[in-house]
């Protein structure tokens, strides 16, 4: 009679054994035999969440062999996008800072930290250190300038002493009630000092 000895099933489970908490979960694979999973699956490939997950598996001669791996999940990147969201006309841009990430990718091409932005709509999708993603946007304003326009009687009479200018109210923007500038300004004039009165000397006769 000859006895045989049959190796033992050696698994070796597969897969991403990290992934990105917007993804929910990763993939294992145990290779080719039948499977009994530690979270009772009975299949090859299971969905795995974070976690430690063993598996026995049985190939054709009836002879086992386990496997185990543990499951991290990684925190997603989650940008928040600073900088002044309106701007006045006259200053042509604003700065958008997206914070510190490994990667950024922006909606108008760029891909640093910080860019100019004009009026618009601007969205960064940035990447961390365990290559997970997140996005964030902003809508940037541009705001006119101001152009004020003096008005009054711009000659006056030296007896009056002054005259009047107004720069007038400015315009109302973004919806909020324009707000009165203390705009009354008095030009006084100066009085001409007199002519000194020249003086005449006279020659006496002797």
């Amino acid at each position: 009679m000859t006895v045989i000895e049959n190796a033992n099933a050696e698994p070796s489970i597969s897969g991403e054994l990290e992934y990105c908490a917007s993804d929910n979960f990763t993939t294992l694979d145990a290779g080719t035999s039948s499977y009994k999973w530690s979270n009772g699956e009975t299949s090859q490939v299971i969905e795995a969440s974070e976690g430690t997950y063993t598996v026995t598996v049985t190939n054709s001669n009836d002879c086992t062999g386990t496997d185990e791996v543990t499951v991290s999940e990684n925190e997603n990147a989650e940008p928040s996008i600073s900088g002044e969201l309106e701007y006045c006309a006259s200053d042509n841009f604003t700065s958008l800072d997206a914070g510190t990430w490994s990667s950024y990718n922006w909606s108008n091409g760029e891909t640093s930290q910080v860019i100019e932005a004009s009026e618009g709509t601007y969205t960064v999708t940035v990447t961390n250190s365990s290559d997970c993603t997140g996005t964030d946007e902003v809508t940037v304003i541009e705001n006119a300038n101001a152009e004020p326009s003096i008005s009054g009687e711009l000659e006056y009479c030296a007896s009056d002493n002054f005259t009047t200018l107004d720069a007038g109210t400015g315009p109302a923007t973004n919806g909020q009630m324009a707000k009165p500038h203390k705009s009354l300004k008095q030009v006084k004039a100066r009085t001409p000092s007199p002519s000194p009165t020249p003086i005449i000397a006279q020659a006496q006769m002797r």
